[in-house]
Order: structure tokens, then sequence, then C-alpha cells
């Protein structure tokens, strides 16, 4: 087990007292403080998930003593663990304390190792306890706190106001919460998408990311969301599908750029992919503005059916997908990419010299949208069956939600469920988009970092349709 320094204090005189488990032979009257749990954590090591497993939330146990008056833990008196479910499941998370004063207090606390700030796990991604320590009551005295996954970001009791531990060991583990494990969905996918399970992930800009924070990304948070079984098309929209929509709706062709003809790069509209002679039909459609992107979700879903509405995906069911439906920065897992993995870098030309990231440019290469499926490593298969294909990048796709989710009535609790922040009737900020693209770094295509709304569609910004069960 490991230790954490705390710097230069003292030694306190229960320094050398705070042991992981019991400690056997000891003579000193002794309290044993057991930590149990319905948090998801990583399964034992060695040992593979099931399909029907939860994703790990979780995988990390703090143990902090303060001593009577102390505004920091004796020095020694910190413990790490690393969990997992065999010794969730086997009430194995204990530790024995012989304390020679009373009024003593434990920090305990659950989190994931990733979201720690200076080496302190994150307060809003945290399960957190204020535990008052009995004294022992003859040689040994066992004592139980329980942490709650539903309370993440609410600490039970203060250092100043611990909360009372329940007496005694516990006699069986907690079962899993209910709502991590995935939850099909309850019919068969209409054509052309894919179900999405529901369960739970951390939303929000997972590992920060700050050296590609801009202007236009997201700020680092997170918090637990949890999301319903949705349908998702399998790809973006393509310049195919826009224009066969704008054949039977011209009244909302101002809302499209069309492509100018050239790939000269002098233009923006070079890189658009909606075109009368249908020359780039099979490239994933741009150009588009969030009212288009409603319209033809809306209209796509009325030529499958009247009973089977489409729309705009949320932020938080793009970010569940592009996390893998496991928390990661990206759909296929920790490392960054290369430029054959995703569709990304290929900016840096004509009138876009001096903006976007021309990493995977190359040569003469003219820079833009790729055909859906064309990273290699971008893409996710889902558990019912079906893939998803571009999660990452080629063009980042609208989102219902607004940018500024600090509003009132939006994003901020710890928990939240179906997290959704749209726009206000009738305002001119109308949305953000999700995901990285074709220009953009590597960076913005980790899940959690969004792009601020545009009051038009941008070259780098498609659509891909979504749908409720």
């Amino acid at each position: 087990m490991s230790q954490r320094s705390r710097g230069a204090r003292r030694p306190g005189p229960i320094a050398a007292l705070l042991a992981a488990l019991v400690v056997t032979g000891c003579q000193r009257p002794q309290l044993v403080l057991h930590v149990t749990t319905d948090a998801p954590v990583p399964p034992a090591s060695g040992a593979g998930g099931g399909a029907g497993d939860p994703a790990p939330l979780f995988d990390r146990l703090r143990v902090d003593v303060y001593e009577p008056g102390q505004g920091a833990p004796c020095a020694g008196c910190s413990r790490d663990f690393p969990l997992d479910r065999a010794a969730v499941e086997a009430r194995a998370l204990s530790l024995g304390i012989a304390p020679p004063a009373d009024d003593l207090v434990a920090h305990v606390r659950i989190f994931r190792a990733l979201f720690s700030l200076d080496g302190e796990p994150v307060p809003a991604a945290a399960l957190e306890a204020w535990v008052a320590l009995p004294a022992p009551a003859g040689a040994r005295r066992d004592v139980t706190v329980h942490l709650a996954t539903a309370r993440v970001g609410q600490p039970q009791g203060t250092r100043d106001q611990p909360i009372t531990p329940v007496d005694g060991a516990p006699d069986r583990a907690a079962p899993v919460w209910p709502e991590a494990f995935p939850r099909p969905c309850p019919g068969v996918p209409p054509p052309g998408m894919v179900c999405v399970p529901g369960g739970a992930f951390w939303m929000g800009n997972l590992l920060g990311g700050l050296e590609d924070l801009n202007a236009w990304a997201d700020s680092p948070h997170v918090q637990l969301a949890v999301v319903s079984p949705f349908y998702l098309a399998a790809t973006e929209v393509t310049a195919g599908q826009i224009s066969e929509w704008l054949r039977w709706n011209q009244k909302l062709s101002r809302e499209v750029t069309p492509w100018t003809g050239s790939q000269s790069e002098q233009n923006t509209s070079d890189w658009c992919t909606v075109s009368k002679g249908g020359q780039r039909d099979d490239l994933a459609a741009n150009c588009l503005s969030r009212k288009a992107a409603v319209e033809y979700c809306a209209w796509a879903g009325d030529s499958l059916s009247p009973a089977t509405p489409l729309r705009l995906p949320t932020r938080a069911e793009l970010e569940y997908v592009q996390g893998g439906l496991r928390s990661q920065p990206y759909v296929w897992g920790f490392d960054d990419p290369g430029c054959g993995d995703m569709v990304f870098g290929l900016s840096g030309g004509g009138v876009l010299a001096d903006s976007g990231s021309l990493l995977c440019r190359g040569g003469v290469l003219f820079g833009g949208v790729a055909r859906p499926g064309t990273g290699a490593r971008d893409r996710l298969a889902l558990p019912g069956g079906g893939e998803l294909l571009d999660v990452a990048g080629n063009v980042s796709e609208w989102v219902v939600d607004r940018f500024e989710d600090d509003h009132p009535g939006c994003v901020g609790a710890s928990l939240v469920r179906d997290p959704v922040c749209p726009p206000p009737e009738g305002a001119t900020v109308t949305g953000s988009a999700v995901g990285g693209s074709w220009f953009a770094s590597a960076g913005l295509a980790r899940a959690g970092n969004r792009l601020f709304p545009f009051s038009h569609g941008a070259n780098s910004v498609g659509v891909r349709c979504a749908r409720s069960p």
C-alpha cells in the first residue's frame, strides 16, 4: 500500500499507529474502520469485465486522519488504496487504528485517480465523508461508514462536524449502484441507426487538456452523468443526404453554404461539401446552420415514419460515445491519435494557412472533410451490435445544448440525469458543437471539449441525428 507525504510537519503522536488492515499482535486497544460502497470499480487484477458489467467510475480510496484542532492530517496519517471489485465484495476496505487520544477524525474519499488537482481529489467527483473516530471499547471496536455513489460531490459531515459511523463490521457487500449498469434500447434501431445503451459516465473535460484549450474550447470540469438508452445514426449525415433534403425544402437552402466548385483554398467555402452537381455527395456534410441540422433530422425522421422523430443529440449523449461509453478521453482509449487514426489536422492551406492544425496535411494534399469511416480507429462497436463511425473526428457535430451551461436550471450538480441545456426560445446564440474535425488538433477531439456556437455553419461542423426510444 502506498503512503502519501504531507510535508515537513512535526510527527504526530499517532504517526506510526495508522496501519492498513488490522495489525495482528498489537497489544493496544484498536479501532477498525470499515468502508463500504456501491461505487462501480474495476474488476480484480487480471479479471476481464463482462458485456453486462458497469464501466468503472472510481478506482481509489484515500483515508486521512486528523488530530484534535489540526487543519491538516498528521504526518504519516494518510493512506491511499487501489480499489477493485474483489476487495469491495470481500469487505476488505478496512483500517486498523490504535488511537492514543479521543476526538480523532477520519477524512474518507473514494475517487478516480485521474481526477486530482495538486494531488487532491476533485471534490465534485469524489464520494466523501468526515467521520468521528470513537474510542475503542476493549481490545477492538469495529465501526462502518458507507459511501454512496448517488452522493457524489456531496460530503457527509465536515471536519468540525463529522458524522458518527455505524457500530459493527459490515455483514455483506453493498450491491453496485444500479444506474451504472448498461441498459439496452427497448426496440429495434431505425434503418441506418444503432442502439447506444444507457449508462453512467464522467461528463466534462476528463483529463484537462489545458494545452489545447483556447477561445473555442470548454474549461475543465467534471460531473457524473446518467444517460438513457438512445438511437444514434451510425455515420455523420453526408452531403448527398443534405442535397436530397434541399430538393424538398428549397426555402432552407440559405441555411447551407454550398461548395464553390474550386479547390483553390482561397475561399472558406472551398471546403464545403454540399453541391448542386453532387461531386462531393459521399463526403460528410458541413457548412450548414444549426437550424438546417434540426430541420434535416426532423425531415429524415418523417421519411422513415411519422412515429420515428429524429432530433439533434444532446451534448451528454455525444460525450458518452466519444469516451467509448467508459469515460475515456478518446473513443479508442487513452493514447493520442496518429494521422491515420481519425480525420484531423488537415488545415493550414490557402486562406486557412494561419489557422487550424496542419499536423496531418502532408505534401499538397487538399485538406477537408473525408468519407465516413476514413479514420482507422475512430469507431465504436456497440454491445448490442452495430458500429458508430467518425466519433472523434471528420466534422464536429451540432448538439441541442447551448454552450453556457452555467445558466440556472442547466447543468451544475455533481450528478445529473439526461442533462440538456437548450437555448432559450428566440435566442440568437443557438447552440454548440461537440467533437473534433478535419480542421482541428487532436486535443479538441477529446471527449468533454466543446466548440462555441456559430451564427452559421462552419466548414468544420456537420450533423448526426439521434432518436429517443
